[in-house]
């Protein structure tokens, strides 16, 4: 379908003096299979493409963007174009594509397997904490995602990748006392995913929760749960990125080769990650892309760019250049962000701690954290840990702190990685222990 599109609106632009043609599409299959006590309780299937069409009119850019390919329509989506590119004051220009194949043809798991997997996932979770009450949430599914990149010179880049998701929410209760705890975790296909100790922590975090308790205000030493990190990284990863250095809202401007971290941090974008979930061979305007150390040994290293911010530096793009969605122009965000250093099992972070926080839930990140100043303020809930053990659960407080000095004072990195889709890209990272924060409590 997408082939014989691309060859009958060539030859229809052409005919109307368009030239320099540019297609990138973009096909997205995608299954999910909710369970509610015991049975399936929905599925849903889908598979939708998209195209953005750009090209050359009289010297100038225009662009259409077409999800209906009915040869019927080309007139009207042709006019379309022409009348951008006239408005436009983007000269017209011809992006040269390296030939990239794609032999990957991934297959979606059956609606079938997927629940027969968790209704036995939900049923051992249960099985194993007789106190929570029910799963509110507890749904897996897959999603393909096919890109190409092709030109009327004949030009070709295509490229597809896989992933599986598992979201679950475990509600407890005891003398009218609610607590829910839960999250999402992702793998390569739903075969990988271990959705029953997934489901299992969960529970135990929501029983964990109902003789929580407050803790006095003051400067604690804490460790952050792996998908509070993840969901902090995915926070503040644009502060790396050249197009918010131009526009002054990252307060790394000016600061590479300084150190913006302790010196056992390492933050690594790799395209080809062994099991990173948006592994791409190249960006979504045909740049290749490369494993990058955007911090080492807690130095700064660089920044990412696309085309266009790169132009601005003189620089080249570093192959970030991609899409929030196929109808939108590229940014600049990431593939696979992972947070690298020397690991340790959690265990062995919290009797280095001593004395202090595991937080394993902070509730309200995008209206609690400020990506621009870095500071942060968030409802908050975990476990008091003394001597270096878990010894009761704490809720109704609010950790604070600067995201930017939080990097200076991070003292351990665990092994417990844990990814997450994050803004553009996935976000691979562990439980850390941070030196010290603010919490407020009683």
């Amino acid at each position: 379908m997408i082939n014989t599109f691309i060859q009958e609106f060539t030859e229809a632009a052409h005919s109307h003096e368009i030239c320099n043609l540019q297609f990138y599409t973009e096909e997205v299959r995608k299954v999910s299979v909710n369970v509610y006590q015991g049975a399936p309780e929905s599925n849903f299937q889908s598979e939708v493409a998209g195209c953005y069409v750009q090209g050359e009119y009289q010297g100038k850019t225009g662009y259409v963007y077409i999800e209906d390919f009915s040869k019927e329509l080309f007139e009207g989506e042709i006019a379309d174009l022409k009348e951008v590119a006239m408005l436009s004051d983007a000269e017209g220009s011809v992006n040269a594509l390296t030939e990239v194949k794609c032999e990957k043809q991934e297959q979606l798991t059956a609606v079938d397997i997927l629940a027969e997997r968790l209704i036995q996932a939900e049923k051992e979770a249960l099985a194993a904490h007789p106190g929570v009450k029910k799963f509110n949430h507890f749904q897996c599914g897959e999603i393909i995602r096919r890109i190409s990149i092709r030109n009327d010179q004949g030009g070709c880049m295509e490229d597809e990748n896989k992933y599986a998701f598992f979201g679950v929410n475990a509600e407890a209760e005891k003398d009218g006392v609610v607590q829910i705890a839960g999250g999402e975790i992702l793998a390569l296909s739903a075969e990988e995913l271990d959705m029953s100790a997934a489901a299992t922590e969960a529970a135990s975090e929501a029983v964990g929760m109902l003789a929580a308790q407050q803790i006095k205000t003051g400067t604690y030493p804490v460790i952050l749960k792996n998908s509070v990190i993840c969901e902090m990284l995915g926070m503040f990863v644009k502060n790396f990125a050249a197009d918010t250095v131009h526009k002054d809202l990252s307060k790394l401007a000016g600061k590479k080769g300084e150190r913006i971290a302790s010196s056992i941090v390492n933050l690594v974008e790799d395209p080809k990650l062994p099991g990173g979930a948006n592994q791409r061979a190249f960006d979504d305007e045909g740049t290749p892309t490369s494993r990058k150390e955007i911090v080492k040994d807690g130095v700064l290293q660089m920044f990412l760019y696309n085309q266009e911010e790169a132009k601005k530096d003189g620089v080249a793009s570093t192959g970030n250049g991609f899409k929030e969605s196929c109808r939108s122009k590229p940014g600049v965000f990431v593939t696979n962000l992972k947070l690298e250093g020397e690991t340790k099992p959690l265990e062995e972070l919290m009797r280095d701690m001593g004395d202090g926080l595991y937080i394993t839930n902070c509730d309200g990140m995008f209206a609690g954290a400020d990506p621009v100043s870095g500071k942060f303020s968030l409802i908050s809930k975990g476990y008091q840990i003394e001597n270096g053990e878990i010894d009761g659960s704490v809720n109704q407080i609010t950790v604070a702190g600067n995201f930017y000095d939080m990097l200076q004072v991070i003292e351990g990195i665990g092994e417990d990685y844990l990814m997450n889709n994050g803004d553009g890209g996935m976000i691979i990272a562990p439980s850390i222990y941070v030196k010290e924060l603010v919490v407020s409590g009683l």
